[in-house]
Parts: C-alpha cells; sequence; structure tokens
C-alpha cells in the first residue's frame, strides 16, 4: 500500500501513448480534409487554366469590325473569354464568348467580334491578338491584315 501512495503518476504510460495517437490521427484527419477542399477548389478555378487550350481559326477584317474565329480543344467543359488585346491594346467592347464542351464538335467553335475596331486596326498590317480567359490562360497570335 505504501509503494502506491509514492508513485504519483497522473496516466499510465499506455494510456497518454493511445491519447498520442488520437490527437496526431485527428489532426492528420483535418489537413487531409483541408487539403481535399483546397486542391478540389484550385482545379475548379485557377488550376484548371492549364486544360484549357484555344485555337485561332481565322481572323476576318471586314470595314469597322473584326471577327476572330475560334475553336476550343482542351479538357475542360467551357472556356470564357472576358478580356481582348489587339497590338497590346485592351478592346473595351466586343463581345463576350463562351465555348462550351460538347459531343457534338459544332458546339466547340464560336466566334469573338469587334463592332467597332480601333483606328490603328484599320489600317494594313501586322496584327497579334491576345485573349484573356477568365482563369487566366493568355492566348496570343499574330495575322496579317491584307
Amino acid at each position: 500500500m505504501r509503494q502506491m501512495l509514492r508513485d504519483r503518476r497522473a496516466f499510465s504510460p499506455v494510456f497518454s501513448t493511445v491519447i498520442m495517437i488520437l490527437v496526431v490521427t485527428i489532426g492528420m484527419s483535418l489537413v487531409f480534409a483541408y487539403f481535399v477542399g483546397f486542391s478540389r477548389d484550385f482545379q475548379l478555378g485557377p488550376g484548371s487554366a492549364v486544360a484549357e487550350l484555344i485555337e485561332v481559326e481565322d481572323v476576318w477584317f471586314h470595314d469597322n469590325q473584326i471577327t476572330i474565329n475560334l475553336y476550343s480543344y482542351g479538357k475542360v467543359d467551357s472556356v470564357n473569354v472576358n478580356t481582348l488585346y489587339i497590338n497590346d491594346v485592351r478592346v473595351p467592347d466586343f463581345t463576350n464568348v463562351q465555348l462550351i464542351k460538347s459531343n457534338s464538335p459544332l458546339r466547340q467553335h464560336d466566334n469573338v467580334t469587334v463592332a467597332d475596331a480601333p483606328p490603328f486596326a484599320r489600317a494594313h498590317g501586322s496584327y497579334r491578338f491576345r485573349l484573356v480567359t477568365n482563369r487566366g490562360s493568355v492566348f496570343e497570335t499574330e495575322y496579317i491584315k491584307p
């Protein structure tokens, strides 16, 4: 009996080991749950930009109008073109385009139309077009106006 009174440990080593394993397991579960949620949100947002692929098929120059024919062949379901630059000058007014991937290849084609082209885009010469999507992908091409 005297031996038990001298032993003043609060927990046994086995019980403290089980508590420590439980704390580490719960902590790692919380970290894993956060990482899975973060990676899913990243893949749906800016991380999916690597799966966007757009091909500029042709550019048509009319009097005051420019039409850019696009084709989407990436792995994402839809691509939204939000910003257009012509020779590094942002074009404020153009038709926003959404390329939707489906079983029909016709749904993957669409046009970007600049109704009132900037004055410099009305002259003959070489023009550099830069398309920026809402996920942050940048696609550039260069065409020569005949």
